[in-house]
């Protein structure tokens, strides 16, 4: 792992980025850290910045600075230098799309992954000069150098099983694991350099911590001894390379992961971010061998009111955060439309649920 897992040393007298890092390698913080996952809010912190998800998505600067304006409005305990699971898809031949509610997305309903030949054309990127990824790696050096001292500077890209089904189409993603196993290992062989090379990249020029989202440990998409061997065996190599460039590994997993929670842990992971699970469950089968992230619903997080966040946070917490190795989060990606005043209250929550 990328450090020792310490479970139960008590750390004190840290700033954000120290708790953010305790937490992760299951110690004890003074209490638990808030973390996001992307540009949250990007409907509210765009205004307030008065740009545009076209403006910031190719723009190293303006990433920082709308990144460093997010911080203000909602102070979590990192900042991130990507914007969205978008990011380094273009480099890949995928159109990138903008709108208000979802912001920076991929057409669902194009696929550019259909043969062997589609696959022998693709090229492996290079992150210093193709797509948007250059500029996730800009950003990072400027968040690095601008906050790196007091906050955890997040990386990350969409996963390599979530690539894998924006290039594929998610109905063949499936179909594949039965009937083109072949062609399958090989894109997944290919989008796996394809993603070691962009993340190591980024913890080169100053992330602490790379966070992908590897939605084939779902059970709704494989059973996990069919999605360890489509997607851990790759996701492990990931998180290898990731750890030898010095920082740490977060694997996210939207969708019901409670089966496949073992395996996911095989991958080498630092801390597990879940969307659909009972966090005690989570907490007492595998939270002596890694950190847990989540899971607080989204469906609350854009539709209740800051009570309601914050009854919800209380509950995670105390599920969760005994004896360390505990990080408080929504269960993915804040909406684009998520009120500041929902983020707030579960910022707040950590204060007044999570000392310890």
């Amino acid at each position: 792992m990328h450090a020792k897992y310490t479970k139960n040393l008590k750390v004190n007298n840290i700033n954000s980025r120290e708790r953010f890092s305790a937490a992760a390698k299951g110690e004890i913080p003074d209490i638990v850290p808030t973390v996001y996952y992307t540009l949250g809010a990007s409907k509210y912190i765009l205004e307030n910045a008065n740009l545009s998800w076209q403006d910031v998505f190719w723009n190293a600067e303006k990433i920082s600075n709308v990144m460093r304006k997010a911080h203000e409005l909602i102070p979590h305990d990192n900042v991130c230098s990507f914007l969205s699971p978008a990011c380094g898809l273009d480099a890949l031949g995928l159109k990138i799309e903008f709108s208000n509610v979802e912001g920076a997305y991929i057409n669902y309903k194009t696929t550019t992954l259909n043969s062997w030949d589609d696959l022998e054309n693709l090229e492996v990127p290079d992150p210093k000069k193709d797509g948007s990824m250059p500029s996730r790696i800009k950003a990072a050096e400027l968040l690095n150098a601008k906050l790196g001292n007091e906050l955890a500077v997040l990386g990350g890209f969409g996963g390599i099983s979530t690539w894998a089904m924006d290039l594929r189409g998610i109905k063949s993603f499936v179909i594949d694991a039965k009937r083109n196993p072949e062609f399958q290992k090989s894109y997944m062989e290919f989008l796996t350099q394809c993603a070691i090379d962009f993340c190591v990249a980024q913890v080169e020029a100053g992330c602490d911590w790379i966070i992908s989202a590897e939605d084939a440990f779902a059970t709704e998409v494989l059973d996990p001894e069919r999605a360890w061997k489509i997607n851990g065996i790759h996701t492990k190599k990931l998180a290898n390379a990731i750890h030898k460039a010095g920082a740490g590994y977060i694997l996210h997993c939207c969708g019901n992961a409670k089966l496949a929670l073992e395996r996911m842990v095989e991958t080498g992971a630092d801390v597990l971010s879940l969307d659909n699970v009972e966090l005690s469950e989570t907490k007492e089968k595998i939270g002596s061998k890694v950190a847990l992230m989540g899971n607080i619903k989204l469906k609350t997080l854009v539709y209740g009111k800051p009570d309601d966040v914050e009854r919800e946070c209380e509950i995670a917490i105390k599920k969760a955060s005994e004896n360390g190795g505990y990080m408080l989060s929504s269960g993915y990606i804040y909406p684009a439309i998520t009120p500041l005043t929902n983020i707030l209250a579960l910022i707040k929550s950590a204060g007044d649920y999570g000392r310890y």
